[in-house]
């Protein structure tokens, strides 16, 4: 009996998943002009389907000399991103950080349009299962950087 009690908490733990928070591995490649675009911050961040809760936590990864990124969840020991529709934000600054105890040091420079960045108009849906092809092919005119994900 106890160990029919037993079973039956664990079953009904493992479907709530603790929370109910569900991740999927997401990973892809991103290129800038045609080429691959080393040394860019890709970050997901979670929409709300409705109201103002954010349904989970921001992931995000840095592209490999080839382009490619996997993602993981900021804050949690976890590898992907929360399972729903994100808005992408891509970043790629060139040039040594700013030094503060150094007068007149330059900044760095941001080598992706804002457009990708600060305006982001990059949205992605992550399935449940996951994803090898969130590919995002930025462009340095008006139009919007592919996004396989919608």
């Amino acid at each position: 009996m106890k160990l029919r009690l037993l079973l039956t908490l664990s079953l009904g733990l493992s479907i709530l998943g603790c929370g109910g928070t569900q991740y999927a591995p997401v990973s892809g490649k991103v290129t800038y002009n045609g080429k691959p675009l080393p040394k860019a911050k890709v970050t997901f961040a979670p929409v709300p389907a409705s109201g103002i809760e954010v349904p989970g936590p921001p992931s995000v990864g840095e592209t490999n000399e080839q382009g490619e990124y996997t993602l993981s969840v900021v804050g949690k020991n976890a590898p992907g991103a929360f399972v729903g529709s994100h808005r992408v934000s891509i970043s790629a600054l060139q040039g040594p950080p700013p030094d503060p105890n150094k007068e007149g040091s330059k900044a760095q420079v941001e080598l992706v349009p804002e457009k990708y960045n600060a305006k982001t108009e990059l949205k992605f849906d992550v399935p449940a299962g996951g994803t090898k092809s969130a590919d995002f092919a930025l462009t340095p005119g008006t139009s919007k950087g592919r996004d396989s994900g919608s």
